[in-house]
């Protein structure tokens, strides 16, 4: 991605934390500097390159906040390199294996999982790159750690529940730790998992065929996450509410959304600029929008 559009991309994420008001990219600068100078956090680390990166954190709300990064030189001045705003997720989500990858276009990072819960490769944005760096090294492949999830959306909207959703929970949860035990099975080769597997698929297809003729769609599916758009942290996300609070950027006054989200039994923390949402959340209710997935990873112990 060209440095206008990479800009432009985190610019627009800026206003999901409440920097709407940031709108030509001296603002921007001019921003970048506080970060720099009033940060209350700051992490050490040597990248895999060998060069000592320093990692800022300025708090804006009681959830979110902004990071700059940059290098140090032989003489200890710091050289800003990029910068991006986060939401600070709170819930674990266990993974069996994580890969770290550099992004071409900046020194940040990505982070991909296979997670058997979504049937899909969930890459995120790495949050906390210094930790990850003291903590592991220049480890490409990590097993058995947590990552916990946050998204910062440019847009969304809340919807109904579907109407069996609170009837049929405990049955949903029964057939989803089912599932993942098959697909736990079947990534070990297990033959009759496989088959079963396939079973249920068609038995899903068929019964989602005929209500389809009948349904909307969003009253079929419960929740969803498909990637969208260039970048690969870009996701559609639709999922339900599980707890809602409005936060104030401490800085420009403006009112942001933050909820906790379940997609496909993976818990999101989402944060939206008030403007932005079409709607009014509740528990229970569903949120659905265009992310930026981010990810923390968090080292269990034992």
């Amino acid at each position: 991605m060209k440095a206008g559009s990479k800009r432009k991309f985190m610019n627009t994420f800026l206003k999901a934390i409440g920097f709407g008001n940031l709108k030509k990219q001296k603002d921007v600068e001019d921003m970048i500097v506080t970060v720099i100078s009033g940060a209350l956090d700051s992490s050490k680390y040597t990248g895999s390159n060998g060069i000592s990166y320093v990692e800022y954190s300025l708090i804006t709300s009681s959830s979110c906040g902004i990071k700059a990064i940059g290098e140090l030189d032989a003489e200890g001045k710091f050289h800003f390199s990029h910068y991006f705003p986060y939401i600070k997720p709170l819930i674990d989500n266990s993974e069996e294996e994580i890969y770290i990858n550099k992004k071409i276009d900046t020194d940040g990072y990505t982070g991909m999982c296979d997670d058997y819960r979504l049937g899909i490769c969930l890459i995120f944005y790495l949050q906390n790159v210094a930790d990850f760096y003291n903590t592991y090294g220049d480890a490409k492949v990590i097993r058995d750690q947590s990552v916990r999830f946050g998204a910062l959306a440019e847009s969304g909207k809340v919807i109904l529940p579907t109407l069996n959703y609170a009837e049929e929970q405990v049955k949903r949860e029964k057939d989803a730790t089912r599932k993942n035990k098959l697909i736990a099975e079947a990534k070990k080769g297990n033959i009759e998992a496989i088959e079963n597997l396939t079973i249920n698929d068609i038995d899903d297809y068929a019964k989602a065929s005929v209500r389809i003729k009948k349904e909307d769609l969003l009253s079929i599916v419960d929740t969803s996450i498909t990637p969208s758009g260039s970048e690969s942290e870009m996701y559609n996300i639709m999922g339900n509410i599980l707890s809602v609070n409005t936060e104030i950027n401490m800085q420009t006054g403006e009112k942001m959304w933050v909820m906790q989200v379940e997609c496909n039994e993976i818990r999101i923390d989402v944060c939206i600029n008030s403007e932005d949402l079409i709607g009014e959340p509740e528990v229970g209710r569903r949120f659905r929008g265009n992310v930026w997935l981010q990810g923390k990873i968090i080292k269990v112990e034992g």
